[in-house]
């Protein structure tokens, strides 16, 4: 039977937005699991393994049981070399996985800069980028990880540990998915982010693009 790239998603709201637009140009076979529905992570092997947000803590997981078999299955996709992409929640989840503290951290709500300043094989980022965050903790790194992109406020913005690679931020988010996230807001706070968004919106699916193309090809995935 042809594997299939996996998808985890934690929540209506956390959809995949522009990574789902770019799994369906790339004609590759992907399977979306709402473990928010069903509670269950499947027992199956992927391909590759995307790894979406989600409004609980890797933390909770006397409340949300599948938060346990779901991090076993991150180490058992590693454990095969095989891809794995985290974003937000997911990218504290692969923290997690390999035993790295996952805590409260300052709020980062809206647009801010990062810096990419670490090397990753298969994606061309260095430098300043625009990102959307949308988060209230932070990850330590597992030992033998790396931090290939920084910020100010909350410093690791992402982790590169063998097969698995982690953003912090929102590269996936769409305008659809803005006005959602942001229904919530008071209106100045709301204008902010969404008047920002159609000048930076553009570069965020630039940066999903590289790191999603790096994510399908396994250009990232090393070590034993």
């Amino acid at each position: 039977m042809k594997q299939v790239i996996g998808v985890f998603q934690h929540g209506r709201e956390e959809a995949a937005g522009a990574l789902l637009d770019l799994l369906d140009a790339s004609g590759q076979a992907y399977r979306v699991f709402p473990l928010h529905e069903t509670g269950d992570v499947p027992d199956e092997t992927f391909s590759h393994l995307l790894v979406l947000g989600g409004t609980m803590s890797v933390n909770d997981e006397p409340e949300f049981p599948f938060l346990t078999d779901e991090k076993a299955c991150i180490r058992k996709m590693v454990g095969q070399k095989r891809p794995v992409l985290g974003v937000c929640l997911g990218a504290q989840m692969i923290a997690s996985a390999f035993g790295a503290r996952v805590y409260p951290s300052h709020k980062e709500t809206g647009w801010s800069d990062v810096t990419w300043n670490g090397a990753v094989p298969g994606i061309p980022l260095s430098g300043r980028l625009r990102v959307f965050q949308w988060h209230g903790e932070t990850f330590d790194l597992p030992p033998g990880a790396s931090c290939p992109c920084s910020g100010d406020a909350v410093r690791n913005q992402a982790l590169w540990y063998r097969s698995a690679l982690g953003v912090q931020f929102h590269m996936e988010v769409t305008r659809e998915i803005l006005d959602g996230w942001t229904a919530g807001l008071d209106p100045a706070a709301r204008a902010a982010i969404t008047g920002e968004a159609y000048r930076v919106l553009p570069e965020s699916r630039e940066i999903c693009g590289t790191i999603t193309r790096a994510f399908l090809e396994g250009a990232y995935v090393h070590g034993a």
